[in-house]
């Protein structure tokens, strides 16, 4: 993957610190608790940046692995944060 790329999907540690706090700690999609994921959760972008989406945390979401993998399957509205 190029540098460049890398670069520009990089979240600032702090606002995935404030992103993992609001979502407590849950997938904001199904809300399974990180504390019984096999992995870290991660940060989504809920419009992805490829369709003009942002950095801002109203556009992020804290997802488990099967999450992301599902949603990019599903339409916009079934995949709405809850």
């Amino acid at each position: 993957m190029p540098l460049w790329l890398l670069e520009h999907m990089t979240i600032p540690k702090s606002l995935y610190k404030t992103v993992r706090q609001r979502a407590q700690f849950r997938c904001e999609y199904c809300h399974y608790p990180e504390l019984l994921s096999s992995a870290p959760l991660s940060i989504d972008h809920i419009q992805p940046q490829s369709l003009g989406g942002s950095n801002d945390r109203n556009n992020l979401a804290l997802a488990c692995r099967r999450c992301i993998d599902i949603l990019p399957r599903r339409n916009s509205e079934s995949c709405r944060v809850r």
